[in-house]
């Protein structure tokens, strides 16, 4: 088998990354896979080959495709697509820029391997990055993408420094290019200091071009070989492709079997997955704990799946198996080929309401074979496109302030921190009929949006979060329910009451006075559980999976008419963009001096239950808990002063207004826990709309096994 080196790659080669392919994908975090080839490189023994991985390429025979940089053509340079290989390619790319740009800012006549640095530089700047045409004054880079202009301008202007390639949106994907020349950059950075001379920097380009070795697969015009095809089983060997991206291979090949005269679809196609793609990638900041906020391509797609033909649960997998081995298939294609659906047919049908047929057949086996249109394909990729942004939405309603009304993203944010279980479809389909417009003007109004995202928010609270109901409870009906509003075959009235009589098992009549109450006996088991944790002192309320959601909404009810504070947000309780919201237990678990006091009445081995009760747990920023440590009530509320930073922090009264509240109180003693606690249920009966049915139950739930 013939390997070759990078300098044998790039011999007077093109690079174009086709439409179906992902963007770039590798990370830079620590084991991902960016690192892991560095320290590949830097590891490799010098005199000593590494076999790198294949790299598939297929002839490009369209140079139209190449517009104003078919010109290098002329100099002998030859056009591939890379069908496998793309991460590597780029990676290494990024790689050989950065070194370029580190040898460029030396001294040009200082000796580098047998030549001078300057030499080098243009050796590195032709044979790996670009070719210059001095006649028109352009660059044309030898790695790009095909029919991406957006890609393949962040590619030029952010790794190779062209100032006359504009960047109008970031993305997941163009953040990971980002992070790769920053930890590639820093890193040749760091080895040169290490030795104070290029030895270590004239290893590392060696290694790059010389000892790295490729299996060189080249597929030529002619060549009985679908490229389609083997993309899909090629990529499977390595990082493995999302179901997303194999769907988009896949309807991007059938096209190719059609007798339409142009590639129209398949444009409308790349359109629409770059569309997708963007919204999956949009919301590329970091969080909190440093992670990327990217969204699953494969959750979306199983959403859009919901919405557009029907659900199922006998499988994770019942979605993917039956867009792949059911609906889009070659099979299905050949049935129709004997009629020809030409270009302009498809343009006149897409913009007409079209329901797709629904899945006719077991739950999770694949659908009958049945013949396949263009505008079939039309009309899916174009809903599949609308949904990617309301879907977006769902995950981050901030960003559709001028789409959504305040109190529409306020609940959104609520149903989110809460946790929106299986929800996602029926919202998505929500927003989709909310936002996207109508032919007959009959979009959902933001009201009716409002009602559905409170009871939503209301269900999942009471269900899984107080009666601890089985996760999947409901979900089969929701999750039809979805496309029907989707399909306008219900509204929001009708969903509302699908909601109320899934709730209604957790209520009961009381025959004498007629009044519905709360049923307490799957909560108080949940409680039970909380408190039989002994051999965890951290046990009751703080381990309940909803107390920090609880807290803040506490917290929020009291800032409406306390000291006139408005509306708070989450953040407002961190200290610093890194600080994490924390529970601090006012009376707590190192009980000394004038704890053991205020708590001397109660038997000791009960202290744990007064600890973990909801009337002792407090909201608070990280930052400032870890600083309460044991310390008396008096200094909790004032404070304490403190030359040391460390030592140094604030009181309740300086807090929030839950802070604040407490602070009112000149001691905290049980019967100050018991009082905050019967508060905090009756908080919970106003805001959720329910009514518990005696005192004894609201005590048994905040004091459990209380002897």
């Amino acid at each position: 088998m013939d390997f070759k080196s990078l300098d044998e790659v790039f011999q007077k080669r093109l690079f174009r990354i086709p439409d179906y392919q992902r963007g770039y994908a590798w990370r830079s975090d620590a084991d991902k896979e960016v690192v892991a080839f560095w320290n590949d490189l830097i590891n490799l023994p010098e005199g000593k080959s590494h076999f790198t991985g294949s790299l598939t390429l297929q002839e490009m025979t369209d140079m139209d495709i190449l517009g104003t940089d078919a010109w290098v053509t002329l100099l002998g340079f030859k056009p591939w697509y890379v069908v496998d290989g793309q991460q590597r390619l780029t990676t290494i790319t990024i790689l050989i820029q950065c070194i370029y740009e580190f040898l460029n800012k030396i001294p040009q006549d200082t000796p580098f391997l047998f030549k001078t640095v300057g030499e080098y530089c243009t050796h590195i700047q032709n044979t790996f990055i670009c070719q210059y045409n001095s006649k028109d004054d352009r660059r044309t880079y030898l790695l790009g993408y095909s029919k991406n202009q957006a890609s393949n301008n962040f590619l030029q202007r952010e790794v190779f420094n062209d100032s006359y390639a504009t960047v109008s949106e970031e993305s997941y994907y163009t953040l990971n290019i980002k992070n790769a020349k920053e930890f590639f950059c820093n890193n040749l950075q760091l080895y040169e200091k290490s030795s104070n001379n290029l030895n270590e920097i004239e290893k590392i380009y060696r290694k790059l071009t010389q000892q790295l070795k490729f299996q060189l697969i080249e597929v030529k015009q002619g060549d009985d070989f679908n490229i389609f095809v083997a993309f899909e089983t090629i990529n499977n060997r390595g990082r493995q492709l999302s179901n997303l991206e194999k769907l988009k291979n896949r309807l991007i090949y059938l096209t190719t079997l059609y007798n339409s005269p142009d590639d129209y679809i398949r444009k409308k196609i790349n359109t629409a997955w770059a569309e997708i793609y963007r919204q999956l990638g949009r919301n590329y900041r970091k969080s909190s704990t440093g992670k990327v906020a990217i969204l699953d391509d494969d959750d979306f797609l199983k959403t859009h799946w919901i919405l557009y033909y029907q659900y199922s649960r006998k499988t994770g997998n019942d979605y993917i198996n039956y867009l792949l081995n059911g609906k889009f298939t070659v099979q299905n294609v050949l049935k129709n080929l004997a009629k020809t659906e030409t270009t302009q047919e498809v343009v006149q049908d897409e913009d007409d309401e079209y329901v797709a047929d629904p899945i006719e057949q077991e739950i999770g086996v694949a659908p009958k074979e049945s013949s396949l249109t263009l505008i079939e394909i039309s009309h899916y990729v174009k809903d599949l496109k609308n949904t990617a942004e309301m879907w977006y939405y769902t995950w981050f309603p901030q960003d559709a302030k001028n789409k959504l009304g305040y109190e529409e993203i306020r609940w959104m944010e609520r149903i989110n921190r809460l946790g929106i279980a299986y929800f996602r479809p029926l919202i998505t389909a929500l927003f989709f009929e909310r936002l996207v417009p109508k032919e007959n003007g009959n979009n959902i109004s933001e009201e009716d949006s409002i009602k559905l995202l409170k009871e939503i928010e209301r269900f999942i609270f009471i269900e899984f979060r107080l009666q601890t109901t089985r996760s999947n409870y409901g979900s089969s009906e929701f999750n039809i329910a979805a496309l029907d509003l989707h399909r306008g075959k219900k509204n929001v009235d009708e969903i509302l009451k699908m909601l109320a009589q899934r709730i209604n098992h957790s209520f009961e009549i009381d025959e004498t006075t007629n009044q519905m109450y709360f049923k307490t006996r799957n909560m108080q088991v949940m409680v039970d559980k909380l408190f039989e944790q002994k051999e965890d002192e951290r046990t009751g309320f703080y381990r309940w999976s909803a107390i920090h959601y609880f807290l803040f909404e506490y917290n929020a009810e009291l800032s409406k008419n306390y000291h006139g504070q408005g509306e708070i947000e989450w953040d407002s309780f961190k200290q610093s963009e890194k600080d994490k919201i924390s529970i601090e237990h006012i009376f707590p678990h190192k009980a000394e001096g004038y704890w053991a006091e205020k708590f001397g009445e109660i038997p000791q081995d009960e202290w744990p239950i007064y600890q973990g009760s909801l009337g002792n747990l407090l909201l608070l920023s990280q930052k400032i808990n870890a600083k309460l440590q044991n310390d008396d009530f008096k200094t909790k509320v004032e404070g304490r002063n403190s030359d040391n930073e460390d030592e140094l922090r604030i009181g309740y009264k300086n807090g929030s207004v839950s802070e604040l509240k407490i602070s009112e109180n000149s001691d905290w003693t049980p019967e100050k826990i018991e009082e905050r606690g019967l508060d905090m249920l009756k908080f919970m009966e106003s805001r959720w709309n329910f009514k518990f049915k005696s005192k004894e139950d609201k005590l048994a739930l905040i004091l459990p096994l209380k002897s």
